[in-house]
């Protein structure tokens, strides 16, 4: 049970939050207590910042890409090396869905669509709390190069490289196939997203005709159905900015990309720029901080505290694909620090978590 979001709350609270006993002794320096907030030891803090504050541990799975078909994940609150997850369902040992989308709920991550090779048109769920392989969802027709907003109910799986303008959602606790469920305001593909409870952010990608990157932004309401609205531009225009949703039921972070084409060089290619929104209101994305590294095609994923911008993609500072993750604090801004290393370098993949904006009113 997450703290309250508002008005008075004592030390006592905080600490049964932390899974203390009621009445024991407690001091806000407790690395338990430190910890629902990712404070570091003798950080000033004021007692308004546990306010929504969770024990609740957010998972990142890591799944898809050019080169493994075992999933990867982290806690989110940590840092650290990646884990094996298991095995993904679909893959050719070669190939394991390149290019898919990902939504979740608090309990529930699925991957949709990708190619290996050949068009996947199957999607597959895991169950954050446990590890193990992906099982079976349904189908859901061609479907790649495109991103997933959701809440803690439905998934909707937007934009892809067959029909740049497509969205189709999803029931998360049930299997089954896709539903369609509107249009973007723009077509394009290879976009970034971000979700609240109510809304679905989708941020720049490729425009469908000239190949060029882009920086118009669509929303729209996740529990209905309907076609898209502007929201506004993000800083850069850019494809691959990430795939997997980022941010808190408040903001929204938009990460890396590449500035050029589809064929991405050192020059024109990757960039260090986070964007952020605020994902209630409507208008231009403003600047966050910089990734450690310049990378495309990443994967991504967050608390509602913790974002990890970039987990892999392709770098040219080194080129090949990258094993580094970033992460950064949500409610602040400034550059991504370190996280650790994925067990696998990999691009073109995509990342689901269990607590970031959308899977909870916490």
């Amino acid at each position: 049970m997450a703290l309250q979001a508002s008005g008075a709350i004592s030390l006592n609270e905080i600490h049964i939050e932390a899974g203390g006993s009621s009445g024991s002794t407690a001091s806000t320096n407790d690395a338990d207590i430190r910890d629902l907030i990712d404070k570091s030891s003798g950080a000033t803090m004021a007692f308004n910042e546990w306010y929504g504050a969770s024990s609740f541990t957010a998972r990142w799975v890591g799944a898809g890409g050019g080169k493994r078909k075992a999933m990867q994940y982290v806690n989110v609150a940590t840092t650290g090396n990646a884990s094996d997850f298991g095995d993904m369902l679909h893959h050719n040992n070669n190939e394991a869905r390149q290019l898919c989308s990902t939504s979740q709920s608090i309990t529930r991550g699925v991957w949709m669509g990708g190619n290996d090779n050949n068009s996947i048109q199957t999607l597959e769920y895991i169950t954050f709390a446990s590890t193990g392989d992906g099982t079976d969802f349904g189908d859901c027709g061609n479907h790649n190069g495109g991103v997933g907003v959701s809440n803690n109910t439905r998934g909707v799986h937007c934009a892809n490289n067959y029909d740049h303008s497509e969205m189709v959602y999803i029931t998360i606790a049930s299997t089954g196939d896709t539903t369609d469920f509107g249009n973007l305001n723009q077509g394009k593909y290879y976009p970034g997203s971000c979700s609240s409870t109510t809304r679905g952010v989708i941020a720049g990608g490729m425009h469908p005709t000239n190949y060029g990157p882009m920086d118009q932004t669509d929303y729209i309401t996740i529990a209905s159905t309907g076609n898209a609205s502007d929201y506004g531009d993000i800083s850069q225009a850019r494809i691959g900015l990430h795939n997997g949703s980022m941010g808190s039921n408040t903001r929204g972070l938009f990460a890396g990309g590449g500035r050029g084409s589809e064929n991405q060089n050192a020059s024109n290619g990757p960039v260090y720029t986070i964007d952020y929104i605020t994902i209630a209101s409507t208008g231009n994305a403003s600047d966050f901080g910089d990734l450690t590294t310049r990378r495309i095609y990443g994967a991504s994923g967050s608390s509602k505290i913790r974002a990890i911008p970039r987990a892999g993609g392709y770098s040219y500072a080194s080129p090949g694909r990258s094993t580094t993750m970033d992460y950064v604090t949500i409610a602040s801004t400034g550059n991504a620090s370190d996280f650790g290393d994925l067990i696998d370098g990999e691009q073109q993949w995509a990342g689901a978590s269990n607590g970031c904006g959308g899977t909870s009113s916490s």
